[in-house]
């Protein structure tokens, strides 16, 4: 950036200020760059040697300016129109030395900010120089090797940078070409396993509402014969109480009947009793077979063993019933 020149013009300054133009433009022409090569610098043609007969300001503040410095610091404009007329206007002296004192000090502001510009572009220029000089020596390299059959090490090395990272690539791509398979296989699974839930669902459903309607027509139906197996068994208690209480009106009457009929019978039975007693006679018990004295010889069947005689019956009692 331009650095701005800021300076107090008093009447003591007025003597130095060639001197002091002079030395910042030879300053100026001999700066160098960092990098070795001279800056622009701008042409700067020094003033002429004041005269000696040049007198200091007085100590009222009025100076007197001779014709040659005057020429000097004057315009093109006011030099074609001739000293003359310059000295002809009415205005101070010492106005006339500031002004143009600002307006050189302006110009040399804007040469050096100028200078610091260019200054920066050719840094710019310098460096991108540097870096093609750089690639035009590795071109020239390949190059020679090239048209001599050898091995450069830089490419030998970038080549197999570059194989190694298509190894990587390829070996990426068809792991992606497999991942992105197995995502298309698992996709349609997924797709036709939920079809399958929804034929499924709706199957479901319909058998869903057919068993809750067969459930509802059951339970109208157990509901139905519950309530007539209800009825029929309150009839049945009915016509159970009304025939206990029939029984019970006929047992009394019966129980009447036979207490009246007890004296009667009793004497039948006496009566049959003494005709059975005089009319008996005792019967011999030659008829029944004799017994056997081993009923294991008998050739049939051994119907004196237990399992063909009755309960609590065996050999021995009937043998023992015969002897006696």
């Amino acid at each position: 950036m331009c650095r701005g020149l800021e300076t107090d013009v008093d009447t003591g300054a007025l003597t130095e200020l060639p001197a002091q133009l002079k030395t910042a433009a030879v300053t100026d022409e001999t700066m160098k760059g960092s990098d070795g090569s001279e800056s622009p610098s701008f042409t700067f043609t020094p003033p002429p040697a004041e005269p000696s007969d040049v007198d200091l300001p007085a100590a009222d503040g009025s100076v007197e300016v001779p014709d040659t410095a005057i020429h000097h610091l004057a315009s093109a404009h006011d030099l074609e129109q001739g000293p003359g007329e310059w000295l002809n206007q009415k205005e101070d002296s010492m106005s006339l030395w500031r002004s143009r004192h600002l307006q050189c000090m302006e110009s040399l502001v804007r040469q050096r900010c100028a200078a610091e510009e260019m200054e920066e572009k050719l840094r710019e220029e310098t460096a991108r120089r540097i870096r093609a000089e750089e690639q035009v020596e590795r071109l020239t390299v390949v190059a020679k090797a090239l048209a001599t059959g050898t091995r450069v090490p830089e490419l030998e090395e970038q080549l197999v940078a570059q194989r190694t990272k298509n190894f990587l690539l390829m070996e990426t791509t068809k792991r992606q070409e497999q991942e992105l398979k197995e995502a298309a296989e698992v996709k349609e699974k997924y797709e036709s396993l939920c079809r399958k839930h929804r034929i499924l669902q709706a199957e479901f459903d319909s058998q869903y509402a057919d068993l809750e309607k067969l459930h509802l027509e059951r339970i109208a139906e157990c509901t139905e014969i519950f309530n007539r197996v209800n009825r029929e068994n309150q009839r049945r208690r009915q016509e159970e109480e009304s025939r206990s209480s029939q029984e019970t009106a006929a047992g009394s009457s019966q129980d009447e009947e036979d207490i009246s009929t007890v004296p009667s019978e009793t004497e039948e039975v006496n009566s049959s009793k003494d005709q059975d007693s005089s009319d008996s006679v005792p019967t011999p018990l030659s008829h029944l077979p004799e017994p056997v004295a081993d009923p294991k010889l008998h050739t049939g069947v051994a119907l004196l063993s237990s399992p063909y005689l009755p309960f609590g019956m065996n050999s021995g009692w009937l043998h023992a019933k015969t002897g006696c």
